[in-house]
Parts: structure tokens; sequence; C-alpha cells
């Protein structure tokens, strides 16, 4: 697979918060439709929701309403240039924290940077 493209996501809303002059942080309330996407290399990039970077995300749910875990890149070379998804079903906690590619449609938040 590849990165995910402009047409897997859907922006149903989205608002700023913060100073209204110098930092302020964009939530956007999205829609992924994703296809084995999610890791450092079928990556998410902040600026398919209009983001030089990405803070945080939350209340991510598929369409079965289970939870699913989405967060910013942390790795010292992607720091928020990426949203990267986490595997629930992950066995060990070796690897419960590595970035995973997912697949199936997925709607929650994500904060980030202008």
């Amino acid at each position: 697979m590849a990165a995910l493209t402009r047409s897997g996501v859907t922006t149903h809303d989205f608002w700023h918060e913060g100073s209204p002059s110098g930092n302020r942080f964009k939530v956007a309330e999205v829609t992924l439709v994703l296809s084995s996407q999610g890791g450092l290399t079928n990556n998410i990039p902040a600026s398919l929701f209009g983001m030089t970077r990405i803070v945080d995300a939350f209340g991510f749910r598929d369409t079965s309403s289970v939870r699913a875990n989405f967060g910013p890149s942390l790795t010292s070379t992607t720091v928020g240039a990426y949203l990267v998804g986490y595997a629930n079903t992950n066995a060990t906690d070796a690897n419960r924290n590595d970035p995973a590619d997912l697949t199936g449609t997925f709607r929650g938040y994500v904060v980030g940077i202008e």
C-alpha cells in the first residue's frame, strides 16, 4: 500500500482553539478510510488535515463503535508529521506502542498546528 491520499479523508468540521494572535490549534473532526495505512511507511500526513504538525488525536472509533488508538508520530525524525495508528490487538507489551497499519473506517478528532 502507500500513504493515505486526500480521497481517504472526509473533514466533517473544524475549529480553532487558543489565542487569536500567535499560537493556536486547529481541531478537525474527520473520517479516515484506511486500507493497510497508519504506520510510518504507509502513513497519514498532517497536510491532509491542513496542518503542519499533529499534536494530539482523540475519540477515534470504527464503524462498529470500537475504540481505535491514533496519535502523532513520535520518532525523532517525524515528530508530528504523521497521524499514526496503534493496533489494540498487539499481543505483547514490547510491540503494543508500535505504529501499525490499520484497515477500516475510523472517525475522530485530530489536533494540530496549521
